[in-house]
């Protein structure tokens, strides 16, 4: 793919399918003409297979067109980096259970940008987003940032709309600042997980991506009062003589 320019490919049709490892790839006609991203057959669950529509792409090219803006802007700079799918960790890898993957990160010596793509069409303000704050600690500690190295969030939204009439969350702050807020914020919340006595369940919308809601303590509870309340008025004693 060296000299491709991805936002010139023709996806619309395309088939895509997750395979074991959970990645998605090509099935049938191959846009990028690369044989050895070609599946041949593949029987997986409908669930996990997809036809790319317009919509689709062009969501993924208005995030390609962001990262190459921002490459544009560091061509100039010394030992610029760009990774894709970067695993991240925000207190360096001694710490190896804590962990994220940024989807891009494009580093100077003194700049970093961490770029999210998220396709659903729910707002997400880049401002002190705690997720992509997650990604910038583990990006800045992989580049080697400095208190003065400049932090940019942004987080690129295809089907949202902000009052700025773009589609792209942006946010930026000081080394200094994300040091400040890796240490006094992140740490204590991790610290807490590590001590099971001290984990406070809350539930929220954020429960709906959760893998094991449906064993959760705290959603049986808040379902058992729910069918409770609702069905004590419909409830017939009888005595145990009577009951048969």
């Amino acid at each position: 793919l060296v000299g491709l320019d991805p936002r010139e490919v023709d996806m619309i049709g395309t088939v895509l399918v997750k395979d074991e490892d959970g990645n998605y790839q090509i099935r049938g006609k191959n846009p990028f003409d690369v044989r050895t991203y070609s599946l041949e057959a593949c029987d997986s669950d409908p669930k996990f297979t997809f036809v790319c529509n317009e919509e689709m792409q062009e969501g993924v090219r208005l995030y390609l067109d962001t990262i190459q803006d921002i490459m544009e802007l560091v061509a100039d700079a010394a030992n610029p980096s760009v990774e894709i799918e970067a695993r991240t960790y925000p207190f360096g890898r001694e710490s190896e259970n804590v962990f994220g993957t940024a989807d891009c990160i494009v580093a100077t010596l003194d700049e970093i940008w961490v770029v999210d793509f998220k396709y659903g069409r729910r707002e997400v303000s880049a401002v002190e987003n705690t997720q992509a704050l997650f990604y910038a600690a583990g990006a800045f500690d992989k580049v080697g940032g400095t208190p003065d190295t400049r932090v940019n969030v942004v987080i690129v939204q295809p089907r949202v709309v902000f009052a700025d009439g773009r589609s792209i969350s942006d946010w930026g702050l000081s080394g200094a600042e994300l040091i400040e807020w890796r240490d006094e914020k992140l740490k204590p919340a991790i610290d807490l997980t590590m001590a099971p006595r001290n984990i406070r369940f809350r539930m929220g919308a954020y429960c709906g991506f959760c893998p094991v809601a449906a064993s959760c303590a705290l959603q049986q509870k808040v379902a058992l009062r729910a069918a409770e309340g609702a069905f004590t008025e419909d409830v017939v004693s009888l005595p145990y003589e009577e009951a048969g």
